[in-house]
């Protein structure tokens, strides 16, 4: 069940990473090629604020990721109003929920990755809801931002433990 969102913020979070690590370049050319060539037909179902909760949250929160390392992602045109729905969606529930909320499936905080960097969130608050498996809502990605931000050790071991996990898994 791959939705146009997925495939996009996917790509931005690749591009991003090789653009921080200054390695490359041609992969990034890719990605702006995938993006600017399918970017219409991806947020097609994702227009007029009907994007599910989590592409409003994760994509523009991966656009922020890409510009703020340098990357300059242009979208094509037709997509305009999609992608700045996309932004007022994620702000409407950034203003409307809690950081945590028990009637929540997936909180806010499970998006500690995606989430834009004036929504400020204590170590504390972070640490109050680590699992005892050292995972923030069993999200790797939530967890190594965990991690990145208060660099509890607990973070560390559950990445750690699921790289390992993944890595025996590749060798059978």
């Amino acid at each position: 069940m791959s939705d146009g969102g997925e495939c996009l913020a996917s790509t931005l979070v690749c591009m991003t990473v090789l653009k921080k690590w200054h390695v490359g370049s041609t992969l990034i050319e890719k990605g702006l090629k995938f993006i600017h060539g399918n970017a219409e037909l991806l947020l097609s179902r994702n227009k007029r604020g009907n994007s599910p909760r989590w592409i409003a949250i994760i994509l523009p929160g991966m656009i922020d990721l890409a510009r703020a390392v340098g990357l300059e992602i242009i979208f094509p045109e037709s997509t305009e109003s999609a992608i700045v729905d996309l932004f007022r969606n994620r702000q409407r529930i950034l203003e409307r929920e809690k950081l945590v909320d028990r009637n929540q499936y997936y909180p806010l905080l499970s998006y500690l990755e995606a989430l834009p960097p004036t929504y400020k969130i204590s170590n504390e608050t972070i640490l109050k809801h680590v699992d005892g498996d050292g995972s923030l809502f069993q999200s790797p990605s939530a967890t190594a931002s965990a991690y990145l931000s208060t660099g509890h050790k607990a973070c560390l071991a559950y990445l750690q433990s699921l790289a390992s996990n993944c890595a025996s898994n590749g060798s059978k």
